[in-house]
């Protein structure tokens, strides 16, 4: 837990983006680089995290749009995304 705390005290300091374009330019590699996530996030109800799914796992991945903060599931093979989300604080959970 311990960890987890410090992880997000760092997120939290800092923003990951500069803009919301930023943040859907970043989604869009992620859907380019695994073409098997889909996308769940609604920017125009003001959702502060986008969701990726697969079928076979569910929700595999949750990025906040206002934070330097993602989470992924551990079970989720994340080689094809990991260089895009080289740049948060990420957590496998």
């Amino acid at each position: 837990m311990k960890e987890m705390l410090e992880t997000l005290r760092k997120a939290k300091q800092k923003r990951a983006f500069s803009n919301q374009k930023e943040f859907e330019d970043i989604l869009t590699k992620i859907q380019s680089a695994d073409t098997e996530l889909r996308l769940d996030w609604d920017n125009g109800a003001g959702e502060e995290w986008a969701r990726f799914s697969n079928v076979t796992d569910g929700i595999v991945c949750m990025i906040n749009a206002k934070l330097d903060l993602t989470f992924i599931r551990e079970k989720y093979n994340f080689q094809k995304i990991e260089q895009i989300l080289d740049v948060f604080y990420f957590a496998t959970i």
